[in-house]
């Protein structure tokens, strides 16, 4: 189960860990990876939501047996789905020669 953000990639489809950018790198280019932990708990929470938006139709049921660690304070208050989590972050970074 993989997690990408296309934030510096205009919006090109990632897939399989490969990118594709149209542009070529060019010198003095900065190129950053960066590796995000996550718990075994959160992956779950992850792979449930992904698994119930593959099923999901236009008038689905609510996200209702997604595990999650975030909880309602009172009983007449608004159900949530969410997980509350940190992570380490390893980042390198290297400048095109």
């Amino acid at each position: 189960f993989n997690l990408f953000s296309d934030e510096f990639v205009d919006g090109n489809y990632i897939a399989n860990n490969q990118l594709s950018v149209k542009d070529p790198l060019v010198k003095d280019d900065l190129l950053k990876a960066e590796t995000w932990s996550v718990t075994e708990d959160a992956l779950l929470f992850w792979l449930d939501i992904q698994i119930q938006l593959q099923n999901g139709q236009l008038f689905a049921t609510p996200l209702a047996n997604t595990r999650t660690n975030i909880k309602k304070t009172s009983s007449n208050a608004t159900d949530v789905i969410g997980y509350f989590g940190a992570s380490l972050i390893h980042s390198v970074e290297s400048r095109v020669k």
